[in-house]
């Protein structure tokens, strides 16, 4: 067994006057750490409430990220009474504002200090199509308050744009993007779209997608009869379903390699709707 040594009072005395005194600056240190941390806070918060940490108008709001959209119109969409305070603007609020818009699929919105604006950072939609003449856009107009005749850079009744997952995307949400040419966008028309079609137009726009065929027109005005015009003319498929019309664009596929014995102008329309034995109507047989 182990001789322990004993400890003086006054060993006793000066272990005891050091931990009061490391209690007492551990003490002093927690405070001082909560005076900076509230000063640091207190002054932020002032500072961004003085005037130049004001937005006094969208002209402080960077947008990022848009392609089709103009910047300007998602200004517009921002809730912002101005002049406000850059620490009183509710960004929380106005993402979820933006993504309820149909053209915007995601939105991040940041503040920046120096200098004072919000930094908008977008994800679009992109239209794939152009909608003409068609119904999917009455519910949609009176939601945005836009007319359902609109003035566009297209020759025909355009309605608006869809992307790959069947959101309607209004023509205005496009309009006076000096970044955006006609060119860009897109060029394949949609006529008699439906709200109903939505599923089903995201099987059918890939599959074309997918083809070789080349195709500038859907018509599906009659759902019992599904209309393209594609490079060879113009082709009916019937009721559109995925496996019958993966099996009409691979003999449409065919029937190019054969042009040479077709004239697509002397073709009315050819009738893919029995795919293995495709009807071809001639202007001609009509007269």
């Amino acid at each position: 067994m182990s001789n322990l040594e004993p400890v003086s009072p006054k060993t006793l005395y000066k272990r005891r006057q050091q931990l009061r005194q490391q209690r007492r600056w551990n003490a002093i240190r927690t405070l001082w750490q909560f005076f900076i941390v509230a000063s640091l806070a207190g002054g932020t918060g002032w500072l961004m409430s003085r005037p130049g940490w004001i937005i006094h108008d969208s002209s402080a709001i960077e947008i990022e990220g848009t392609f089709f959209l103009a910047p300007d119109m998602v200004r517009s969409q921002l809730p912002i009474d101005y002049p406000k305070s850059l620490v009183a603007i509710p960004t929380d609020q106005l993402e979820a504002h933006l993504k309820s818009l149909d053209p915007i699929a995601d939105v991040v919105i940041h503040r920046q200090l120096f200098p004072p604006r919000l930094t908008v950072q977008l994800q679009e939609h992109h239209p794939v199509a152009l909608l003409v003449g068609n119904s999917y856009t009455e519910r949609d107009s009176q939601l945005y308050q836009i007319p359902q005749q609109q003035s566009s850079p297209f020759d025909l009744d355009v309605t608006g744009f869809i992307d790959a997952n069947g959101t309607w995307l209004p023509l205005t949400s496009y309009q006076n993007n000096t970044d955006t040419t006609v060119e860009e966008l897109p060029t394949l028309r949609i006529i008699g779209m439906r709200r109903s079609y939505r599923e089903q137009w995201s099987t059918l726009y890939q599959q074309i997608q997918q083809s070789p065929v080349t195709v500038t027109e859907i018509n599906w005005q009659q759902i019992d009869n599904l209309i393209l015009k594609t490079e060879i003319g113009t082709t009916y498929h019937g009721p559109y379903l995925p496996t019958a019309f993966a099996q009409q664009l691979q003999t449409i596929d065919q029937m190019r390699s054969e042009t040479s014995q077709l004239d697509p102008s002397r073709v009315r329309y050819i009738d893919l709707r029995s795919a293995e034995t495709p009807l071809i109507q001639y202007y001609d047989s009509l007269s």
